[in-house]
């Protein structure tokens, strides 16, 4: 198993989110693919688990181009910015 992890947002913005356990929890009702948490740093991340038996190169770049699109995609539309 291959753990992908992106960080979505800092503490530092993530405190400011009103409800941010629960604006995660939502969030991972509508997506199958990356999983979205508040981790022990206070960090809101996205998360994804690839299964390595029988893993092709091409399905590996998906859940990896699959977990940066969403953890971005989610960034933005909580802070309106892209950070790399």
């Amino acid at each position: 198993m291959i753990e992908l992890r992106g960080v979505v947002a800092r503490r530092a913005v993530a405190v400011q989110i009103e409800r941010m356990a629960l604006v995660a929890w939502e969030r991972n009702r509508a997506s199958s693919l990356v999983g979205f948490r508040v981790d022990d740093r206070g960090r809101l991340v996205g998360e994804s688990w690839v299964p390595t038996a029988g893993l092709t190169r091409d399905e590996f770049l998906f859940y990896l181009r699959s977990a940066a699109a969403a953890c971005d995609l989610f960034e933005y539309q909580l802070t309106g910015k892209d950070r790399e």
